[in-house]
């Protein structure tokens, strides 16, 4: 699965030592499949990076309020690259609000979003939301663009939001 050897990665870092690390690496070599390929990555890079104006809980609301009016067409969620391809998915992620000093706030909310969707309407997609989170929160110490990261993400937690039809989610404990 897609994020099976992020997870693996994230295990062996703290668990397995140089040679689980090395065995990670290895599975992710063997198991590599570029299904976030696009056709320029650095202009989706920046893309994503080009806006920030909302929170990701403030999206969601935007989007549950108006998802009948959400222009996904021409978009389909069968797999990551697809995901990756959308380009009005994209332009909601730009969105997202992530400087270099809100990484942890931001990947900490979207991780309380994966889990309340998945609370909501449990999928192993959901699931994979939650688990892949988790290892990307392991592993962030080591990643050198880590807006970035987070973006990419949270791609796949608003898609997961998608696919799941828009569950309402309990808020925030500070909302």
């Amino acid at each position: 699965g897609s994020f099976h050897p992020l997870i693996r990665l994230s295990y062996s870092l703290y668990e397995d030592g140089e040679d689980g690390l090395a065995d990670a690496l290895a599975y992710w070599t063997i198991k590599y499949d570029d299904q976030t390929a696009v056709a320029d990555w650095d202009q989706h890079a920046e893309a994503l990076l080009s806006t920030h104006e909302y929170s990701p809980w403030r999206l969601l609301e935007i989007m549950s309020e108006e998802h009948a009016k959400q222009d996904m067409s021409g978009c389909v969620f069968k797999d990551i690259e697809s995901i990756m391809a959308c380009p009005n998915l994209q332009k909601l992620v730009a969105k997202v609000a992530c400087l270099d000093d809100q990484v942890e706030e931001v990947l900490d909310n979207l991780l309380s979003i994966a889990i309340r969707i998945f609370m909501a309407k449990p999928s192993f997609l959901a699931l994979h939301s939650v688990t892949g989170g988790y290892a990307l929160l392991h592993i962030m110490p080591h990643v050198t663009q880590k807006v970035l990261a987070v973006k990419v993400y949270c791609l796949w937690v608003l898609a997961v939001y998608i696919l799941r039809d828009f569950p309402a989610l309990a808020p925030p404990p500070d909302r």
